[in-house]
């Protein structure tokens, strides 16, 4: 299985001076909850306090969206436009409480109504990942290649994508300005806050067979986009009707990344597999949470990973 790596390595220059506040926030924030948490262990009765708490214990929760300038931060690194948004606290907290609807139950017209509607712009400008995300989009709707059980007799089928986030938030985020970008293809979300009795009817679109022709192939209403978080699709779904994947974010352990991307890329696969990882090369949480899948090193103590360009460079 090959997994192209997409380094986004350009600085957001237009957020520099929020971007700079969060990643300082982030520090303290960090530096501060550990201390707290080290204090907490040390009064403990030991026999009931467990392992001493680490920098990696405060950076997993942080990062799994419990909250904290550190998942803010890893916010920005798909959409840094949040990054103003996220120090006023005006529009939202972007915190995974805050996905109240359903977007697959909404039509244009209630999109409309959407808080985060007359934003979205603003959201997406500047993302380097949604430019990724868009171009692949377009590239798997210009795919004509024939699933390999698919008799020339037959038409060629759609192609389908697999979008997978680690945040909620990233997802529903992703989502909203799909719909906005692509209004004629459909997708399916399915986030945290999806009932697990649901889940498997809405991804059945991206698990069927393609070597007998099924009437929901020449569906326009068809789904051919799939937005969900890596730890909900490897729960044992196979995606094998999809052959492109996207993961927006790293995952903090290695192996919820490849048992993602082995969903698509398994026995039953009949097309071309494009799978593809996007990583903020600017953005400390990404640099820290990537670093630690494989050499587990504690680059939270590098002082040079919290630096950031001067605003004139």
């Amino acid at each position: 299985m090959e997994v192209d790596i997409a380094e986004c390595g350009t600085f957001p220059r237009a957020y520099i001076d929020d971007i700079r506040k969060l990643i300082d926030l982030s520090k303290k924030q960090l530096d501060s909850t550990l201390e707290h948490k080290i204090n907490a262990w040390e009064k403990a009765n030991p026999s009931k306090r467990g392992s001493l708490p680490t920098i990696e214990t405060v950076i997993s929760e942080m990062s799994k969206g419990f909250g904290g300038r550190f998942y803010d931060l890893g916010l920005c690194a798909t959409f840094p436009a949040l990054a103003p948004m996220l120090l006023s606290k005006k529009l939202s907290t972007f915190r995974s409480d805050d996905i109240t609807d359903n977007l697959n139950k909404m039509s244009d017209e209630d999109l409309k109504n959407h808080t985060f509607w007359p934003h979205i712009d603003t959201i997406r400008n500047s993302s380097q990942k949604m430019d990724f995300i868009i171009q692949k989009i377009q590239d798997m709707l210009n795919d004509k290649e024939r699933h390999q059980d698919v008799p020339e007799t037959r038409p060629v089928l759609r192609k389908k994508m697999i979008i997978l986030t680690i945040a909620p938030m990233i997802g529903y985020l992703i989502a909203l300005v799909l719909r906005k970008e692509f209004p004629k293809t459909r997708q399916t979300v399915v986030l945290a806050n999806e009932p697990i009795t649901k889940r498997e009817a809405l991804y059945k679109p991206f698990s069927r067979m393609t070597d007998e022709e099924v009437s929901e192939d020449r569906n326009t209403e068809d789904p051919l986009i799939l937005i969900t978080t890596a730890r909900i699709s490897g729960e044992g779904f196979n995606f094998t009707r999809a052959n492109y994947v996207v993961m927006v974010e790293p995952a903090f352990a290695k192996q919820i990344e490849d048992q993602a991307f082995h969903r698509v890329h398994r026995q039953g696969q009949q097309a071309t597999t494009h799978l593809f990882s996007l990583y903020s090369l600017w953005n400390p949480a990404e640099v820290i949470v990537r670093s630690r899948q494989d050499t587990r090193s504690k680059l939270l103590l590098d002082e040079s990973v919290w630096q950031v360009p001067e605003a004139d460079a």
